[in-house]
This record gives structure tokens, C-alpha cells and sequence, in this order.
């Protein structure tokens, strides 16, 4: 039986799929918000006289995605990713766009980005948007790891 949240692919959608541990975890809702940043990895310190240094490593890149809609029945697969791999610091594949209909958006060649999405999300948890109805928003934020 068909669910209601259930969305056929949309040109310009971002239908997001995580792989980790031979699980395929595929979200049959698209991000609603998704955002990639560049981040620094850099230490400073700051002597006794005041001046600062400043060491730079390289730039990390992130992405954020947010669904303000996730039907119940994602919630349980979602929370065994976090609970049994994503919150152990392990890694797992993140499609952003399993279907390729974002192509020709920019954020989409971070598709090749992800391959070893670590989760950064501490705590985790589903947030009820709409009080009486089975639907919670989420958002996961991952690295790319090493």
C-alpha cells in the first residue's frame, strides 16, 4: 500500500540515500533544506603577549540536510543508522541525489563528496513538527571523512 509521503522523483529534488554496513537506508521524502559548507580545520593560539597564530590544515567540507517532514515509518531505520553506526563515529556512503534529478544544480557534484560521511550530530534526535500527526523533521549534519 502506497504511503501519503511517499513522492515520486521531481526534477530538482534531492531524495538522499545512506549505505553503511550493507544497510541501504533510501528517504522516500526530499531534503527540504540542504546546505554545503566549506569549514576551516585550523588551531590558534594566543601567546602571553597577546599575539595570535594562527595554523591552518585544510578546508573540510560538510553538508546539512534537513526534512520538515519524515513520515514515521522512517524513523525507526533512521535511528538504528544513528544508534548502531553514525553516533560510533563509522562511516557510510551518502548520496545526496540517488535519482539524479538535481544534476544541474551546483550542489549536486558534492554527490562524489560524500563517500565517507561521518555523522556529526550529537545528540540525535526526531523533532514532532505538527502536534497530532505521525510526521517529525530532522536534520543530519555529516564530514567528509579521511
Amino acid at each position: 500500500m502506497a504511503n501519503v509521503f511517499d513522492a515520486p522523483p521531481r526534477v530538482g529534488s534531492w531524495f538522499t540515500r545512506i549505505v553503511y554496513n550493507g544497510v541501504t537506508l533510501d528517504f522516500t521524502m526530499p531534503v527540504s533544506q540542504l546546505a554545503l559548507q566549506r569549514r576551516p580545520v585550523r588551531g590558534q593560539n594566543i601567546s602571553l603577549a597577546g599575539s595570535q597564530e594562527t595554523l591552518y590544515f585544510r578546508a573540510e567540507q560538510t553538508v546539512a540536510l534537513f526534512w520538515q517532514f519524515l513520515p514515521y515509518s522512517m524513523g525507526a531505520p533512521l535511528r538504528a543508522y544513528v544508534d548502531t553506526w553514525g553516533l560510533l563515529g563509522k562511516q557510510a556512503v551518502l548520496t545526496l541525489d540517488r535519482y539524479f534529478t538535481a544534476s544541474d544544480q551546483e550542489e549536486y557534484f558534492a554527490n562524489q563528496l560524500f563517500t565517507k560521511a561521518e555523522l556529526l550530530n550529537d545528540p540525535f534526535d526526531l523533532a514532532r513538527s505538527v502536534q497530532g500527526r505521525a510526521v517529525s523533521g530532522v536534520t543530519l549534519r555529516f564530514r567528509q571523512g579521511l
